[in-house]
């Protein structure tokens, strides 16, 4: 088959169904993800899987804590299997660098179909995000990517700002999904996802709480967010300039225009109403249904 087709990469059904408990990913698994296989039978069932079998892998899905070493090993089977890999779960497997630079390489072998990767709560610092960011930059890797689970690492402002620049870069960028909650992201790292999220039409929910954020680098996304046309959701709960307060706000879509207004004054306990605002954020319109949530 010519894969420069992707109406011609057909996905069969698989035989089971595992939801990941925080929901980030509802999945049809077939064998490979059962803990009764040892990991070098899964890395196996990759190199030896089909397109043409019966009930080709579509999700793999790790959870052996697998390190550096065993994600050299996927690395390589990845870059070989003929399988139409959907979704590649590699949640709290301690991938560091080393380990995310060689999957980052096998990705253009499984860019026609893979549409998620969750790399939450893995040790992947700046060096890896570099490596995870030229996989971005360039659309035969990521083809055809549209979420990306990037909490709980160690990604840093340096990190950050390489990613914002690569889904920048990348015109054909596929991504509405967009996790990078838990790390340690401050000013600079908001700063430059404010500057992409300006010109990005593609990403809808993004998550960056429990992070260093503060006034600064809070409005500057929230100036983004003025011009930006297709985000749905952002979540910036948690972060240093927001305190104990939670406002939560919401827009109908069918209202042409309405007025929201961001205060980090514990007074304000809703949006849009006639509230004393002693150290607020500037109002804005907007004509679409987003949710922002401040921490």
């Amino acid at each position: 088959k010519n894969k420069s087709d992707n109406n011609q990469l057909k996905l069969k059904p698989t035989h089971q169904h595992y939801s990941v408990s925080n929901n980030f990913f509802t999945m049809s698994l077939r064998w490979l993800c059962k803990d009764s296989l040892d990991f070098n039978e899964k890395i196996d069932s990759l190199h030896h899987c089909k397109e043409d079998d019966d009930y080709p892998l579509s999700h793999v899905y790790f959870i052996d804590s697998i390190g550096d070493k065993g994600a050299l090993r996927l690395a390589g089977a990845l870059h070989t299997t003929e399988c139409p890999v959907v979704i590649l779960n590699l949640y709290d497997n301690r991938i560091g660098n080393v380990g995310v630079s060689s999957i980052c390489k096998s990705l253009r072998n499984i860019s026609y179909t893979l549409e998620g990767i969750d790399l939450r709560w893995n040790k992947i610092g700046d060096k890896g995000a570099a490596r995870l960011s030229d996989a971005l930059a360039d659309k035969s890797y990521t083809r055809s990517l549209e979420k990306l689970y990037l909490d709980g690492n160690k990604l840093g402002n340096d990190g950050v700002q390489r990613l914002a620049e690569a889904i920048e870069i990348n015109k054909e960028s596929k991504i509405k999904v967009l996790h990078l909650s838990h790390n340690k992201i401050g000013d600079k790292g908001a700063i430059s996802l404010a500057k992409m999220i300006e010109k990005n039409t593609t990403i809808k929910e993004m998550s960056l709480n429990s992070n260093r954020i503060s006034d600064k680098g809070l409005r500057r996304l929230l100036e983004a967010v003025k011009k930006n046309t297709s985000i749905e959701k952002l979540d910036l709960r948690s972060n240093a300039a927001l305190g104990k307060r939670e406002v939560k706000s919401s827009m109908d879509r069918n209202v042409q225009t309405e007025q929201l207004k961001f205060s980090t004054n514990q007074n304000t306990t809703a949006v849009g109403e006639n509230t004393h605002e002693n150290n607020s954020f500037s109002s804005f319109e907007s004509n679409n249904s987003r949710t922002i949530f401040l921490r």
